[in-house]
């Protein structure tokens, strides 16, 4: 990314445990690149590096969990597509799982549009309803963002962090009179 810096081979930058996984996060190691203080990234350049495979986990405080990959590929500079597969689990239930996804960048040209299938009408980048609006920037040393909206009374908040190269964390705490829950992705680069 180009808001990025080389670390040099005899320093690393190692912050606190993961929120997803309890993990110590190395921000800056050797041929990292990381985010400079106050940067902000490009939405083209964070689709640049959303690009390819995933494995995929996923946990929730009701039990629930999912196991899979994500891949996206590139349909323009602004533009990505890709499908989430593989197996949700709660309890001793096992169930296929599927869900499509587009990430575009914003008519401001300053966020990242999130897109699913399950939430409009339809199949395809057509059917997809949008999840979050998403602008990134520099914070505590690592590159992150959030949005918030309201759907029928619950608060939905999601935040995004890229913790390196080939890593990046989800959470989504949702809050109201109909549901509250949370739930953590966890995203390593295959």
């Amino acid at each position: 990314m180009a808001v990025g810096i080389e670390a040099n081979a005899e320093h690393a930058i190692v912050v606190g445990p993961s929120e997803f996984d309890g993990t110590e996060r190395t921000v800056m190691s050797p041929g990292k690149v990381v985010a400079e203080p106050g940067a902000r990234p490009t939405p083209v350049e964070i689709l640049a590096y959303l690009v390819g495979g995933w494995s995929v986990e996923r946990a929730s405080d009701s039990g629930y969990r999912f196991a899979g990959d994500l891949r996206l590929r590139r349909v323009s500079e602004t533009c990505l597509v890709g499908v989430e597969r593989g197996e949700s689990i709660l309890g001793s239930r096992r169930l296929p799982a599927l869900r499509e996804y587009a990430f575009r960048v914003g008519d401001s040209g300053e966020q990242i549009e999130v897109l699913a299938s399950g939430v409009g009408a339809g199949s395809g980048l057509a059917g997809m309803g949008l999840l979050h609006r998403l602008v990134f920037r520099e914070e505590g040393g690592l590159v992150r963002a959030a949005h918030e909206h309201v759907c029928g009374g619950d608060i939905y908040r999601i935040e995004m962090v890229i913790v390196g190269a080939d890593r990046f964390e989800t959470t989504y705490c949702v809050r109201g009179p109909n549901k509250g829950y949370w739930l953590r992705s966890g995203y390593r680069r295959d």
